[in-house]
């Protein structure tokens, strides 16, 4: 793929509110850029007895890219981009080759059913940097860990658990020596000398169903543990209040969470009831500046959810989502946290037979920071008028969309000790007439 492009900017940095520095860019960019990938997969399986199997695997993988790129400064001399910066040009190839054979062995019978194996991985990284005439040539021989197991221990209820060991390769831009300064202010180094990342993943997870009761509960385990994980160390020049930030490796990553629900029916009163708490702890390796340090994430979460409904006479729910977000550093004191709710309230009544009358109510409210200080409630009305006909085949209806006209999308992150809040712009207010045919209510006759 090859690119022509122009890079136009004026860049001013100040210090306590005032002017300090202007930097203009005028430079034209030039790239030609390939990747191909290939990848072959063979498997055989073989019963060696009732509820036995083997299966035998070979998985090859080839990964071939290259990225020729230029940056050009323009000169006032010549009224042209001839002037080359050897600071932001590059070519540079990569060839990533991995072997891949497995061994998996599998048990299945009516209340037990498991599989345990390991595929082994042979990779190799053949690496250039044509501009410095530089090769990066590198090996690594990985086990891939595998299993599961699923236990039904009464009708309607199973236990299940899995593992599974797996790589992560660095792309082709985090390991080309090349910066990039799209963003002035923020901007981004490869490293040719990354090495792959390997991540455990262990899932536990256990559910179950009484049809008499009508009770439901079921929960999750997960924990997941990186070694080499690639992350971006910056470093930031107080200077010009350019951060350059270049990916690492780094040890120490890890992440856990928990999640359960539980539901059952208020039989007195006709209400499906549902309860969903959640936990999670994040914690991330952070280099800032070449100091090390760590960020931890804890988050947690409760739902309800109540419903009752009667068919083709009404259809009531009602639920609430509260979520907590803490974060914090090593790199400094200070602690960001925030939490969010959401509730939602959904009604649909029948009349006339053919008819029907809906409306559904959503309530985001934010909790106000320091950084945080407006938009932080908003609502959303919507309801419907809507008739069918011949069995439910045909549907007219009339569609009002945000009654109150607030309609906005707002997402609050927490990383690395910052928040952050996306907001977009949403369609408001409108009204629609629209007419629907369902092919499946058609009494099986063809059109």
């Amino acid at each position: 793929m090859n690119h022509n492009n122009f890079l136009k900017s004026s860049n001013e940095s100040y210090v306590d509110g005032n002017f300090d520095s202007k930097v203009d860019v005028n430079q034209n960019k030039i790239g030609d850029r390939s990747n191909q990938n290939l990848s072959i997969g063979l498997s055989y399986s073989e019963p060696i007895a009732k509820q036995l199997s083997l299966q035998f695997g070979y998985q090859l993988n080839y990964d071939k890219g290259k990225n020729n790129y230029f940056t050009y400064d323009y000169s006032n001399t010549s009224g042209k981009y001839d002037q080359l910066v050897s600071a932001l040009s590059n070519q540079f190839e990569q060839d990533v080759i991995t072997h891949r054979p497995n061994l998996k062995l599998s048990y299945n019978a009516k209340k037990i059913n498991y599989s345990i194996g390991s595929g082994f991985g042979f990779t190799t990284f053949d690496l250039l940097d044509k501009t410095m005439d530089k090769k990066y040539n590198r090996s690594y021989t990985n086990f891939f860990p595998a299993a599961s197991f699923s236990y039904r221990y009464k009708s309607n209820s199973n236990l299940r658990f899995d593992y599974q060991g797996y790589t992560r390769q660095p792309t082709l831009e985090q390991l080309q020596p090349l910066r990039n300064n799209q963003d002035f202010f923020n901007q981004t180094l490869g490293n040719p000398d990354l090495k792959q990342s390997f991540t455990n993943n262990i899932n536990i997870g256990q559910s179950s169903y009484d049809m008499l009761s009508e009770t439901q509960i079921y929960q999750g385990l997960s924990f997941s543990t990186t070694t080499n994980a690639i992350i971006y160390s910056s470093v930031i020049d107080t200077e010009t209040a350019k951060t350059t930030s270049k990916p690492i490796n780094t040890n120490g990553n890890f992440s856990g969470n928990y999640y359960m629900g539980y539901g059952f029916k208020i039989k007195k009163i006709d209400v499906r009831a549902d309860f969903s708490p959640s936990f999670g702890y994040n914690r991330s390796i952070l280099s800032i500046n070449d100091k090390m340090g760590k960020a931890e994430n804890l988050n947690a979460g409760f739902s309800v959810y109540l419903n009752k409904s009667k068919q083709k006479q009404y259809d009531i729910s009602l639920s609430n989502r509260f979520s907590y977000n803490r974060n914090s550093t090593t790199q400094n004191s200070e602690i960001k946290s925030f939490n969010t709710n959401t509730l939602d309230l959904d009604i649909g009544v029948y009349f006339a037979k053919k008819w029907k009358l809906s409306t559904d109510y959503s309530l985001n409210t934010r909790q106000k920071t320091v950084d945080f200080q407006d938009n932080l409630v908003n609502q959303l009305w919507n309801a419907r008028l809507q008739r069918t006909f011949k069995n439910d085949e045909f549907t007219a209806y009339l569609f009002i969309r945000d009654i109150l006209n607030q309609n906005i999308g707002i997402q609050r992150y927490a990383y690395n000790n910052t928040i952050s809040q996306e907001q977009n712009d949403r369609l408001k207010r409108y009204v629609m007439v629209g007419f629907t045919w369902n092919f499946k209510n058609g009494g099986g006759t063809k059109k």
